[in-house]
């Protein structure tokens, strides 16, 4: 019995490719930007749930974590985004943290959380809540020069319509970020 996974099987297994339950599995180029799934089988149940256990299980009977992912060409496994995360807007999926990854990066911005809103016309929308360094910096004028500052650098369709600011950004003391408190207060 392997007591130890070297690299390449952790890879391997994250996409998919040695699933005792389904040794036909071949992975295609599409899993390796999908979800990442948990490397070893388990009941992963909530018995009083049975929708929330079957949400949890990919087509192959395998528990998916709800972590997005995808390997590189030297093999290694990067996790991007949260499956729960993910915004619809028009057909297009669109992982937020790509764009607050990109935010918070701006000098001006001390935390940042992008979130699908709904919309009649695309389904959802993106939207951005920023906490700015300085507090005198929350006004519209810097919204809109950060929406152009981020469609710089990123395409258009994955940065938010608008951003709103607050004085702090919903957060457990751990650091998670509550963004449903926040798509409950933007949503129209």
């Amino acid at each position: 019995m392997k007591t130890q996974l070297d690299r390449d099987t952790i890879a391997e297994e994250a996409i998919g490719q040695r699933r005792g339950s389904a040794p036909d599995y071949a992975p295609t180029k599409a899993d390796m930007s999908q979800e990442a799934l948990q490397l070893a089988p388990s009941s992963g149940a909530q018995a009083s749930i049975p929708e929330k256990t079957a949400e949890s299980r990919d087509k192959h009977g395998w528990v998916t974590v709800g972590d997005v992912g995808y390997l590189n060409d030297d093999g290694y496994l990067f996790l991007t985004d949260r499956r729960h995360h993910m915004i619809i807007s028009g057909g297009v999926n669109i992982y937020p943290q790509e764009a607050e990854n990109l935010l918070v990066t701006h000098p001006k911005v001390l935390d940042a959380a992008v979130f699908g809103i709904p919309d009649d016309e695309m389904g959802q929308s993106v939207k951005g809540v920023v906490q700015t360094v300085d507090p005198g910096d929350a006004t519209d004028a810097f919204a809109d020069e950060l929406v152009g500052w981020l469609r710089a650098r990123l395409a258009h369709y994955k940065c938010p319509r608008s951003i709103s600011f607050e004085a702090q950004l919903p957060r457990t003391d751990t650091g998670k970020l509550y963004k449903q408190e926040l798509v409950k207060k933007y949503s129209p």
